[in-house]
């Protein structure tokens, strides 16, 4: 005899209690979401939202940040501040839109603000400010001696002739027809060439000039009211250039031997060709420590090193004297420049490894340093840095992350890879990044919208917070600070919750979600969501709602809100609905933590 059979319809259940982070991929794996906001992987393997962070100063607009002895500085607009308090009235940055950078070099914060040449250093241990470029004009209002000297300043008086002086009629030097410096000498009873090299330009004007400075000297002859009548042994004969009266000299000197209260003494040939009798000079001359236009500055091995964005040369100051860029005198302290042939210009620098990297989008140019000044370059064909992006650069555990044109890079030395296969098709730009612990955050502009993304670089997972733009990262003490903007302003956060003045406060209670990718598209069959069981805990206060959407309709249907404390399984209830396939989304507000989801799935046939 038959007796009636029931068919079972197939069912599954599977468990997911190991959630593996942000992947905006089509084919994310189980336990990882296509879409994220505000969650974290410190309590990996539970998913869970971030902690709260702290709010402290508020500003007008972050141009840069450093964490140096003990205390946080940020530019505000033009103005330097320490922990919250401006520090005086003197302008460190040069423009009100371009970011600084602030790199540190020994007890000084030295700011170059973008496209300008470096503009000041802050003293941190003296709390005084120093000029990196600076002058002297001297004479402008009278007249100035300026001429040939001993190495100790002393005025080396000199005539001027075609014809020999006689005997008895000679002064200290001679210049003859040939414009050939000669001085007397008494054991030959002769005129002797003398190389002589120093001048003497007399000035009472104060100035950070000091001594061993490299200067640049304009010497001008004109006058306001015409033209001076020059000497015959002040006429200047300049390479490809016929001889007669110039009416301005320009040219390098080797450094700035000494300076007193009646003037400073040089070293270098300051008049090409001719040694000047000393001259009244009604209209000046100006003297300045010249330092190159730079947008990347990093420090190195007790130097800094620098670069234009739209340039070819690699600059490095004078080694552990940053206000000296063109000291060249052929020993190893020397300063530093070298001549990039690639095409393309720079668009960001890093200390990595105790070598100073410079950037391209297409390739990376690594400097090794040299403690007899033989400074190697070597540049290396690769996928180097996205423009706009150079503040991307962080080191983490010995590995450098950086943005380039079509990922996250990671580079331990040899060639960089990717880490970021898991933003899909999403392409990102002007990145700003920071870190602490084992961690780099990222903000970065794409998908039509801000991003905050952090990558455990342990775990090897991404998150994603929130759209929150943030203009710069700074690492202090033992945590991440960061200048995020809200509205017309900015302000201070730190992304653990530190809270640096009395008037600190934790931000309020926040929205966070999960949202799955698609699930069904391993079997061909329709299904049925029978149930989700999901096991959590939450503190009072904490909301928790479930979402689901069938066949990518773009619509969330709500089928369960959760609330309460404790740990504990809750079984969402869902009303039987066939479906190719399905996603789930988990939203709350408050602290949460999500052990493991559970779907229960009922297969049907291949027939809708």
């Amino acid at each position: 005899m038959y007796f009636p059979q029931y068919n079972d319809v197939p069912r599954s259940r599977e468990m997911t209690a190991v959630f593996g982070g942000y992947n905006h991929r089509l084919s994310c794996a189980e336990g990882e979401f296509y879409d994220m906001k505000n969650m974290t992987t410190d309590y990996y393997p539970i998913l869970s939202p971030r902690k709260k962070r702290g709010k402290a100063w508020e500003l007008g607009a972050c141009r840069g940040m450093a964490s140096t002895n003990g205390h946080v500085y940020w530019v505000d607009g033009m103005y330097l501040y320490r922990d919250g308090e401006k520090i005086a009235d003197r302008m460190v940055s040069m423009s009100y839109v371009a970011h600084a950078d602030m790199p540190v070099m020994g007890s000084s914060i030295v700011f170059a603000s973008g496209g300008n040449a470096l503009t000041c250093a802050y003293d941190t241990n003296k709390g005084e400010f120093s000029n990196l470029y600076d002058f002297l004009d001297v004479g402008a209002n009278g007249g100035v001696l300026f001429g040939p000297s001993t190495p100790e300043g002393s005025t080396i008086d000199i005539s001027a002739s075609e014809e020999e002086p006689v005997d008895g009629e000679y002064r200290a030097a001679w210049v003859d027809g040939k414009k050939v410096l000669r001085q007397w000498s008494e054991s030959t009873s002769t005129w002797v060439s003398t190389p002589t090299n120093h001048y003497f330009i007399s000035t009472d004007y104060p100035s950070d000039l000091k001594k061993g400075d490299c200067v640049k000297i304009t010497v001008n002859f004109s006058t306001g009211s015409g033209t001076m009548d020059i000497p015959d042994v002040a006429k200047v004969i300049l390479p490809n250039e016929e001889e007669g009266n110039k009416r301005s000299v320009e040219t390098y000197v080797v450094e700035l031997v000494d300076k007193n209260e009646e003037g400073v003494i040089t070293r270098g040939i300051v008049l090409p060709g001719v040694l000047a009798e000393y001259i009244k000079i009604g209209s000046g001359i100006r003297i300045e420590r010249i330092v190159p236009n730079m947008d990347f500055i990093v420090e190195c091995e007790n130097r800094l090193w620098g670069a234009a964005y739209d340039g070819h040369e690699i600059y490095s100051c004078k080694l552990g004297d940053f206000k000296n860029w063109r000291l060249f005198r052929g020993i190893s302290t020397d300063s530093y420049a070298v001549t990039i042939g690639s095409d393309g210009g720079f668009t960001g620098a890093v200390t990595y490894l105790n070598t100073p990297i410079f950037f391209k989008e297409d390739s990376m140019i690594r400097i090794y340093p040299s403690p007899t000044g033989a400074h190697q370059v070597k540049e290396t064909k690769c996928r180097g840095l996205q423009f706009y992006c150079h503040r991307s650069l962080c080191v983490i555990n010995e590995v450098l992350y950086y943005k380039s044109k079509d990922c996250i890079c990671a580079f331990d030395g040899s060639l960089p890879v990717s880490v970021s296969e898991n933003f899909g098709e999403v392409r990102y730009e002007n990145a700003v990044a920071g870190t602490i612990g084992n961690k780099y955050y990222i903000s970065m502009s794409g998908g039509g919208r801000k991003n905050l993304f952090v990558y455990d670089v342990v775990k090897h997972i991404w998150t994603r917070e929130d759209e929150i733009s943030v203009s710069e990262f700074c690492r202090h003490e033992d945590d991440l600070y960061m200048a995020v903007k809200e509205g017309n302003k900015e302000r201070i956060c730190t992304v653990n919750g530190t809270l640096p003045t009395d008037s600190s406060e934790l931000e309020d209670d926040f929205e966070w979600y999960v949202e799955s990718g698609m699930i069904g598209f391993n079997t061909p069959d329709n299904k049925y969501v029978s149930k989700l069981t999901i096991r959590l805990s939450m503190e009072l206060g904490t909301n928790v709602d479930v979402y689901l959407q069938y066949d990518s309709s773009g619509t969330w249907e709500h089928v369960a809100n959760m609330s309460g404390t404790g740990t504990k399984s809750v079984n969402v209830p869902v009303l039987p609905r066939r479906c190719d396939h399905f996603r789930y989304k988990i939203s709350g507000v408050g602290d949460c933590k999500i052990f493991s989801i559970t779907k229960t799935i009922e297969e049907g046939s291949d027939v809708r």
